[in-house]
């Protein structure tokens, strides 16, 4: 059989990558998600100056940077989810130990790689909010005002495509979106209360913590949709 073109190898590759990632937020196994930058290292070398697999790589990258901070704390497997951001927040008890985890954080190797990849995505100006997102919550958590400064005065020179923002709330307007959600959140909340119940409190309290959490969200979700808000009902 003929070659694979080199576009077309690195599409597939990329796929795979996707794949590895996906396989990460069922297991949670460290050995996913560097398959995953495996797959796009190769892919990138088929596809050389591609955006999406740079992105991909810094998204990557900071998953992995993540997983290797929160230790044993976080079982993103059980969670079933990609390590983020917001997970950092779970690992401090006070001010001091976020400062110290944020230490650790910039000291980490694929950390530096990972913001530097988002920098080299907003050199060209891109339209796509996520890497000016994803920047946003570095600099948030790690309290670096000079750099959301800089991020911000950069974000008012740029129109940022928000079509899908805007179809969401037309969506909302029109009411078309209500009966979609109406039939997915009940869904959605049964599969929080299970995610919960398999759950230890005591082996892993913040993979309880952050599992309790996102349970609390969907059923204020669903609450809001009924017009029928109740604070007590949603920790208990």
């Amino acid at each position: 059989s003929s070659p694979v073109p080199d576009e077309e190898a690195g599409t597939v590759l990329s796929l795979c990558a996707y794949g590895a990632n996906a396989l990460y937020s069922l297991t949670g196994e460290l050995s996913d998600l560097e398959r995953a930058l495996t797959f796009i290292a190769k892919a990138e070398a088929a596809k050389e100056n591609d955006t999406t697999l740079l992105s991909m790589r810094a998204n990557l990258l900071l998953a992995k940077t993540i997983h290797d901070l929160s230790g044993r704390q976080i079982d993103f497997g059980q969670l079933g989810c990609i390590p983020e951001v917001s997970h950092l927040y779970y690992l401090c008890e006070d001010i001091n130990s976020r400062t110290a985890l944020t230490q650790r954080l910039k000291n980490h190797k694929d950390f530096k790689l990972a913001v530097k990849h988002f920098h080299s995505l907003l050199s060209s100006k891109p339209k796509d909010p996520a890497p000016y997102k994803k920047l946003l919550a570095i600099y948030t958590f790690t309290r670096n005002t000079t750099a959301l400064a800089s991020l911000t005065k950069q974000l008012k020179t740029i129109s940022l495509n928000q079509s899908q923002e805007n179809k969401l709330v037309k969506s909302y307007i029109d009411g078309t979106i209500g009966e979609r959600l109406k039939r997915g959140i009940p869904k959605l909340v049964e599969h929080c209360e299970n995610r919960v119940s398999t759950i230890s409190d005591k082996d892993s309290p913040i993979t309880y913590a952050i599992a309790v959490s996102k349970r609390i969200d969907t059923r204020y979700a669903e609450q809001i949709m009924d017009q029928k808000p109740d604070d007590n009902s949603l920790v208990n």
